[in-house]
């Protein structure tokens, strides 16, 4: 608290006697107090200086413009305030580091310049519009800015920390020679979560999310029952692959003909929701606002950089947690790079290396897998079911599915990619798998040669490549499987029957109407198949001919 002495007052008359009082203005309680100092005799006491309607006090507390006026009677000063006078602030705002005088009391004192010679003092930060020497204290809030949370950060050697008011920084002094590392900066919080359900295009058995109608439900003018089954065989596994940003995931095996439920619970195999990423970037004070520029000139601007986004700094300077403010195009040292903007009170020193972390969501779902055991014979459907305290519970549900011994006239289709498509994560080394019924038939040996007729009329085979391919019929299946047939061709590997096979053509569908089933062919090709007979000197003619420049000057072939 300070007491500030303005001026004295006489009060009282002849008859009652004369009084004298001491007029003090306390710049934190902002009132005028008057302290009896003693009786007088006629005449003007020592010490009044001022007249009635006087300004006895006319000063800057802040960017607020303090005024008393004197009076003569109780309370002896009347406070006048001007908020955010203009004459209370500058032109440029400043930032500095300022040490309370202790001599003084809860003044403040120069700026300070060597931190370590300041040994036992407290210090403020104080941004704004302030001019060096301004009076502040830390026992009134209300006279400082406030800072934007509470944190670490270095001047030098020198580690400060700002309080649980965010106004006052203790100062580590004995650490002005050897610096101690600034604290970890809070753990990061978790980017917003969104309902997400992913169901990819390319899998082994067909899925309906909740609110669409499975083919197995859809009727059919002019057809009576027709109904369709996906084949897999008894004791082969299915695998099921989705996405889900749900808490609680499952899938569900239901015996069509009645009976217990199974329960498979999935594994998660790939985590994209939350994810942490650490980078290397360098930070400097923005020229132009209060904050910092973070870019990044060694690698792709990180994913975590949109604005809103709260981001970790750690440096020698700087432990902090704060929010990206902006994306710009940077300016001054970090011109030419695209830069994050983050509101920072304190001031860096020069052009710092930082390491930035974020969390950030590669996709909107995390991938799971669930291995289903076939091994009973039977009509089964499978749903995978997802549920999350914050967002509606909801499933999908497969096609029917038949799961019997009987696969003599089916052939097995399997197929994987060697990257992420089709909506499907590979990195786990899914195979989908579908027994289609079908016949691979009619062997068509191919190729292709090139050859070169020699002068002898002799043909000499330079490269030949031999194939052979097989036409490939398929029987009565409904659309969604001709579409996932047509997804399971463009695939990297594509195996019937375990063996690798390719086509430069594109399945052909046949319906005869108003069945809803089709039937479709095309012609593939043995992959491993395919041998190359190439002639290693890849001579147009035999070794026995040759070209001549006789003494005449003329050309001779084969003279």
């Amino acid at each position: 608290m300070a007491k500030i002495f303005l001026d004295k007052v006489i009060e009282g008359d002849f008859w009652t006697g004369y009084r004298l009082y001491d007029i003090y203005f306390n710049d934190t309680t902002k009132v005028v107090t008057a302290e009896f100092y003693g009786a007088y005799a006629i005449g003007t006491p020592s010490g009044v200086t001022h007249t009635f309607g006087d300004i006895i006090y006319d000063e800057c507390i802040g960017a607020d413009k303090y005024q008393v006026v004197k009076t003569q009677l109780n309370p002896f000063g009347e406070v006048v305030i001007q908020r955010n006078a203009s004459e209370c602030r500058v032109t440029n705002r400043s930032s500095a580091l300022y040490r309370f005088d202790d001599s003084g009391g809860d003044k403040m004192g120069t700026v300070a310049g060597d931190v370590c010679a300041f040994e036992g003092s407290a210090y403020v930060y104080w941004y704004g519009d302030l001019e060096i020497g301004s009076i502040l204290y830390e026992n009134a809030s209300d006279d400082l800015l406030p800072y934007d949370g509470s944190g670490w950060f270095r001047i030098g050697k020198t580690a400060y920390q700002i309080n649980a008011s965010s106004e006052v920084i203790t100062i580590n002094v004995d650490q002005c020679s050897s610096p101690t590392p600034l604290p970890d900066p809070d753990p990061l919080p978790a980017p917003s979560r969104e309902a997400y359900f992913h169901l990819p295009v390319a899998t082994a058995v067909t899925f309906r999310k909740e609110g669409k109608a499975l083919f197995s439900e859809e009727r059919h003018p002019g057809i009576i029952d027709r109904e369709f089954y996906q084949v897999v065989k008894k004791d082969n596994a299915v695998t099921v692959q989705f996405g889900s940003s749900f808490t609680t995931n499952q899938v569900r095996i239901i015996n069509m003909a009645g009976g217990a439920d199974v329960i498979i619970t999935p594994t998660k195999v790939e985590s994209n929701i939350n994810q942490l990423l650490s980078v290397p970037g360098f930070a400097v004070n923005d020229p132009e606002i209060v904050g910092l520029q973070i870019w990044f000139p060694n690698r792709a601007f990180p994913e975590f950089g949109k604005v809103g986004n709260t981001i970790n700094l750690v440096s020698d300077q700087v432990s902090q947690q704060v929010q990206v403010t902006n994306v710009q195009n940077g300016i001054g040292e970090a011109r030419g790079y695209k830069a994050m903007i983050v509101n920072y009170l304190v001031p860096i020193t020069g052009t710092i290396e930082v390491e930035v972390s974020g969390k950030y969501n590669v996709k909107p779902y995390d991938v799971y897998e669930a291995v289903l055991p076939m091994s009973a014979n039977g009509l089964f459907q499978f749903k995978i079911e997802v549920s999350d305290d914050d967002f509606t519970d909801t499933f999908a549900l497969s096609e029917p599915v038949e799961v019997t011994e009987d696969i003599s006239d089916y052939q097995r289709v399997s197929y994987t990619n060697d990257n992420d498509e089709f909506g499907c994560f590979y990195g786990n080394g899914i195979v989908h798998e579908r027994w289609i019924k079908s016949r691979l038939y009619q062997s068509f040996p191919g190729g292709e040669k090139t050859v070169n007729r020699e002068t002898d009329a002799k043909l000499i085979k330079l490269d030949e490549y031999v194939t052979n391919s097989l036409d490939w019929e398929i029987f009565q299946v409904p659309p969604y499987l001709l579409t996932q047939l047509g997804i399971a061709l463009g695939h990297d590997t594509f195996n019937v029957n375990g063996v690798a096979m390719q086509s430069e053509e594109s399945l052909e569908p046949e319906y005869f109407l108003p069945d809803p089933l089709a039937n479709a062919a095309i012609r593939l090709e043995e992959v491993e198949f395919t041998a190359n007979n190439r002639d290693a000197s890849q001579a147009v003619d035999s070794a026995d001919s040759f070209l001549k420049i006789d003494n005449d000057d003329k050309l001779k072939i084969n003279p």
